[in-house]
């Protein structure tokens, strides 16, 4: 019997970590982090440039005294500069200044260059299918949805004869709610995952 072939899984992590690792590089040549970078993005993509800390409170899904310590440290940055509602002073904006718009379209391009050197080898069509997976083919859609003969899916009572992976732990062991085992040693519990 052939050992079960290894998912896509780590090799989509792999993928991510260099991402991680290569834009965090980048962006820290810029002298920022990945949240000013998103910032940045945030409020090229409204209007005027500009947006209240209680928009990003929102689209960012943090505090208020975060989102405003942020604001903060990207004006002594000379990125943003903020000014009141005029119809209400309470509320506070911050907008991109020039040099905040210079840094959002650099950090653009080198997140295009990224990505255009990673999809390097492979065609539009594969590409188009990453970004878009409804411009898949029917005929590519059906031969994903027949993986399930390549991995099969366990039942909700997998044997040895439902499962890829052999069952090694002892049969008096049961299920703890974590996925560990009582009753006996977990033979994944200390293996790494590349």
């Amino acid at each position: 019997m052939n050992p079960p072939r290894p998912g896509l899984g780590p090799y989509i992590k792999r993928i991510n970590d260099w991402l991680d690792a290569h834009a965090n590089r980048n962006l820290r040549a810029m002298n920022l982090t990945r949240t000013q970078c998103h910032l940045l993005m945030a409020l090229y993509h409204r209007d005027g440039h500009s947006a209240s800390l209680k928009e990003l409170e929102s689209e960012f899904h943090v505090s208020q005294p975060t989102i405003a310590g942020l604001a903060v440290r990207m004006e002594a940055k000379q990125l943003v500069e903020s000014h009141a509602d005029p119809r209400d002073r309470r509320i506070k904006h911050i907008r991109l200044t020039e040099e905040g718009l210079s840094t959002c379209l650099s950090a653009h391009q080198s997140i295009v260059a990224t990505e255009a050197h990673l999809a390097a080898a492979l065609t539009p069509q594969e590409q188009l299918q990453l970004k878009d997976p409804t411009a898949i083919p029917k005929s590519d859609q059906e031969r994903m949805h027949a993986t399930h003969a390549i991995y099969p899916v366990p039942s909700q009572n997998p044997g040895p004869a439902h499962c890829a992976v052999p069952q090694t732990h002892p049969p008096h062991a049961r299920m703890r709610g974590d996925g560990g085992l009582h009753g006996g040693a977990d033979p994944l519990r200390h293996r790494r995952h590349y």
